[in-house]
């Protein structure tokens, strides 16, 4: 019996497929412990690929832990540095709205009480009649009274304490005494003449003064004053 083969046979090249295009479709939880399962749907050049996955077994709980016990904790927890719009912050508009700005004026209108407090007060410039002052007009009645009855030089040297008298012959029982340093013998700076007593003698007015310069004592120093002498 004759056998026939078939070698190298080729046939024509066929049409061009289109590719295709494999989507995922649904992806179910299966139950712990079945198997899982993948379902191509749909024909070329459009399939869909469904998954069943079973769910794992439950693990074990782990060991918990307290905030005391966590390590390494920052000491405190600053807030990060960050900005608010006005609207971010719950009633900010309102509250703001009532406000004045802070650099404003004021009608004296607005301010309650003002007019009928500067309408009590006087002009910073003013002036007084002489009875709007209480007791000037007696002060210038008795100054006008003070009578000068004696002006002039007199002298005197001071003594080993510091003293020193200054008289005048004129006869007349003083009310008052004015005295203005003329000149001294002794120069030295911060000197203090300070009068004691003053008084009508049998011989004229009599004064009883003291040199000192920071307290210590002005020895032999020779003194002019201009006396004024008033009764």
């Amino acid at each position: 019996m004759q056998k026939e083969f078939l070698v190298n046979i080729k046939g024509d090249k066929g049409d061009k497929g289109d590719a295709n295009t494999l989507r995922i479709g649904a992806v179910v939880t299966g139950e712990t412990g079945t198997p899982a399962s993948a379902v191509i749907s749909g024909t070329a050049p459009d399939q869909t690929l469904s998954l069943t996955l079973p769910r794992g077994e439950k693990g074990e709980t782990g060991a918990g832990q307290k905030w005391e016990e966590i390590e390494n904790l920052p000491a405190t927890f600053p807030p990060l540095t960050h900005t608010h719009t006005v609207a971010q912050v719950t009633g900010l508009d309102a509250a703001l709205t009532g406000k004045a700005p802070a650099v404003h004026s004021h009608a004296l209108s607005q301010v309650n009480g003002l007019d009928a407090a500067l309408a009590e007060k006087a002009q910073s410039i003013h002036s007084h009649e002489t009875s709007q002052v209480a007791g000037l007009d007696a002060a210038l009645v008795a100054l006008e009274s003070r009578q000068k009855v004696w002006g002039g030089l007199v002298g005197g040297q001071s003594d080993t304490q510091g003293l020193f008298t200054v008289s005048h012959s004129l006869k007349v029982t003083p009310k008052w005494v004015q005295t203005a340093l003329k000149s001294q013998s002794n120069e030295t700076k911060n000197q203090l003449f300070r009068l004691l007593v003053w008084g009508q003698t049998s011989t004229g007015v009599t004064l009883r003064l003291y040199n000192t310069v920071d307290g210590t004592p002005v020895q032999n120093n020779w003194v002019e004053f201009y006396l004024t002498v008033g009764a």
